[in-house]
């Protein structure tokens, strides 16, 4: 599944990335896709409460990428 999140955020469109692994549905794929969303985005509340700016960013980028 990793491999599909990172093609994804890589700039593949929806269609290729499911030809990496054809054995997934769709729907389980964007719901993978939301989960790790709302993961990141609590990772970045941890970041900033712990006051970690570098570590926020990283996690806004993923989130950028993700949500492209």
């Amino acid at each position: 599944m990793m491999e599909l999140v990172y093609s994804w955020c890589q700039g593949k469109s929806f269609s290729e990335i499911m030809k990496i692994a054809p054995k997934y549905y769709d729907g389980h794929v964007i719901r993978v896709f939301r989960c790790l969303d709302e993961l990141l985005r609590a990772m970045v509340i941890a970041a900033k409460n712990i006051g970690n700016s570098e570590l926020e960013m990283k996690f806004q980028t993923a989130i950028s990428k993700l949500r492209r």
